[in-house]
């Protein structure tokens, strides 16, 4: 079973050392049968040269593209290309656990084991682990994964991961400026099918944004917005509040 990965940049440059270390992540679970999408959404700094000079990157199964800005429009732009079996979408700033892609296969061998017909209808997504000085991160990642594994709601920061052909079938993330992670994850919940199959290995996000802005208003942003989306107010609203934060 093929992987291919999708991961949505944008303005990376003014962190490098986080984006390499993603990209690093990646590169070590790859097979040759493999494939890894990172597509730009139009970035203004120099993200794209880099990216270009990385010389890990310069393999015929790694793909450097562009698409309209936007990380579900990115995400589906590359999800169109892609040949592999199961998309696996990585954000810029989370690294992937060790044997990342074996533990995805596992999941779907022991999926074809019980019922091949079943395979395409899997999905599933990692734990979390909020990389930082903070002794608030562990806590905050704990209640992230039980609340996770209870909803079944991802967000993109657990790496998502599902069959080429379920994600077709949903017609892929819809064009959301935010949350679309958590609505790709609705429409897949509500499917009469589809089988949730979360990993307990942990893959690490950066806390950067959460000791930027402070831990607690960070929580609390995060909550009004989920609780304002459930409530049926426009993402379009939404993202106004996040970006006015930010």
């Amino acid at each position: 079973m093929s992987i291919s990965v999708i991961m949505p940049v944008y303005n990376e440059a003014a962190n490098l050392d986080c984006l390499q270390k993603s990209i690093g992540a990646v590169l070590q679970s790859m097979t040759p049968h493999d494939e890894f999408w990172v597509v730009d959404g139009g970035s203004t700094d120099n993200t794209m040269f880099i990216l270009q000079a990385m010389p890990a990157l310069q393999k015929p199964n790694i793909h450097i593209c562009s698409a309209a800005q936007g990380r579900a429009l990115q995400m589906n732009h590359a999800a169109q290309l892609a040949q592999g079996d199961v998309l696996l979408f990585v954000h810029a700033d989370t690294v992937l656990p060790i044997h990342a892609f074996a533990h995805i296969r596992d999941v779907y061998s022991k999926a074809s084991e019980c019922n091949h017909a079943s395979e395409a209808l899997i999905w599933g997504r990692f734990d979390v682990h909020i990389s930082g000085d903070s002794v608030w991160f562990k806590v905050i990642a704990w209640c992230i994964n039980c609340r996770s594994r209870l909803t079944q709601i991802a967000t993109g920061d657990q790496c998502i991961f599902l069959h080429r052909q379920l994600f077709q079938q949903l017609n892929g993330y819809a064009n959301m400026p935010l949350l679309e992670d958590v609505e790709l994850c609705r429409r897949l919940k509500q499917h009469r099918k589809a089988s949730f199959k979360p990993l307990s290995f942990q893959v690490s996000t950066s806390g950067r944004r959460w000791e930027k802005h402070g831990i607690f208003k960070t929580i609390l942003l995060m909550w009004r917005i989920r609780w304002a989306y459930w409530r049926g107010a426009s993402a379009d609203v939404l993202v106004k509040w996040y970006r006015d934060v930010r």
